[in-house]
């Protein structure tokens, strides 16, 4: 970091191009802040803090700007919150990475459509954060991860140029870089508009409900059901604390679609659990309601992704009434869940691995995109977008 660097000189120097109202000075927080209107401002502001080697942090809705000794910019990506293209025949939206999730999937939710994948913690954070940041999602065997949606994005590159990738199929343009920049948690650039893969609402939704006595038998059979069945979402609960009449474990299980189709993946359903789950009458709306079951708080909360193995492991070796008071399962894409556990101190949590036990090939990508940081970061062309996601609690 560049030691002269001042809140007056940043400023000076934005607003050269950028409006004195969009610009404001915390002289305590030893920070400035810029409402940026469009690309174009974004690209600035990074080219001016690459300049100047001063850190550039965008405005998060839930992580938190972790501390930075001397001056930064702040960046709100708030006024970028157009959606810019919407495609139903090709199941696609171009969406502003300002954008908060809640209103993106209304609108879609208006023109009959849906998000293959949403937050589980906040629909108010915006895309942007959502995208890059770890926070959980829901996610399940047909549609995979959040980031499986993206299909082309725009960023802007930690030297202020403006990255832009076709929409057109990968194969017929060249190398993909969207997965390397949402991957590196914003160290390699801040996308800016994304687009999306959307999906047709169902004409009917199903929901499924199990009470389990085995949960590691449970949890080998919920692999076989996310592979033969595909449902929308597959979900295990524990919940030691349930209140009376929801079962302490269960899997809760959500098809969409219609007529005989849907019901032979109903019955598939059924049939693959049968032997180690009972069918239960509770709502499937009052299992997910974290108020009534889970009840995750701020602070006793831990979230990891886990392999197949490590989650075999972990289910195994939960002791008879310990471990975290609440757990909840889901993805069951390509060998990897997200465990969220809810815990009354750090003992409880202690027996969830760490996210480390995923698989190799998650360890292999971390460790490409380090090298590929590492070696971009000494160009000293990509060293002042700092990784947004580092101090976050």
């Amino acid at each position: 970091m560049n030691g002269t660097v001042s809140g007056t000189r940043l400023r000076k120097e934005l607003g050269k191009q950028l409006p004195a109202h969009r610009i404001s000075v915390s002289d305590s927080g030893r920070y400035v802040q810029v409402e940026a209107d469009s690309a174009q401002d974004v690209c600035y502001v990074v080219s001016v803090a690459s300049r100047e080697a001063a850190p550039v942090f965008p405005v998060p809705c839930l992580g938190r700007i972790p501390p930075v000794d001397g001056w930064h910019i702040r960046l709100s990506l708030s006024r970028l919150s157009a959606i810019t293209d919407f495609s139903p025949d090709s199941g696609l939206v171009c969406v502003q990475c300002g954008t908060g999730m809640q209103r993106l999937s209304d609108w879609l939710a208006e023109k009959g459509f849906a998000l293959g994948v949403h937050p589980e913690q906040s629909c108010e954070m915006e895309l942007w954060e959502f995208m890059l940041s770890a926070a959980s999602n829901s996610f399940g065997p047909r549609f995979g991860f959040k980031r499986d949606q993206v299909l082309s994005l725009s960023a802007v590159l930690p030297n202020g140029r403006l990255f832009r990738n076709s929409v057109s199929p990968a194969r017929s343009t060249g190398p993909d870089f969207s997965l390397p920049l949402l991957h590196s948690a914003g160290r390699f650039g801040l996308p800016l508009e994304i687009y999306l893969r959307i999906h047709p609402l169902p004409a009917q939704r199903v929901f499924l409900t199990f009470a389990l006595d085995d949960l590691p038998a449970a949890v080998e059979r919920t692999w076989e059901v996310a592979s033969a069945a595909t449902p929308e979402l597959i979900e295990i609960g524990v919940n030691r604390l349930a209140p009376g009449g929801l079962p302490q474990r269960f899997v809760l299980v959500e098809l969409w679609g219609e007529g005989k189709a849907l019901s032979v993946r109903k019955e598939l359903v059924r049939k693959l659990l049968g032997d180690v789950a009972r069918p239960s009458e509770v709502p499937y709306e009052m299992l997910l309601a974290f108020e009534k079951t889970y009840r995750f708080v701020e602070g006793q909360t831990r979230h990891v992704t886990l392999s197949r193995d490590s989650l075999k492991d972990l289910v195994e070796g939960l002791p008879p009434g310990g471990g975290p008071v609440t757990l909840r399962i889901r993805g069951f894409v390509d060998g990897l869940v997200s465990v969220t556990a809810g815990c009354n101190d750090e003992a409880e949590c202690a027996i969830l691995p760490s996210e480390e036990s995923a698989p190799s090939g998650s360890r292999e990508s971390r460790r490409i995109l380090d090298a590929a940081a590492g070696m971009l970061d000494g160009s000293g062309v990509f060293m002042r977008l700092p990784e947004m996601w580092g101090g976050r609690g």
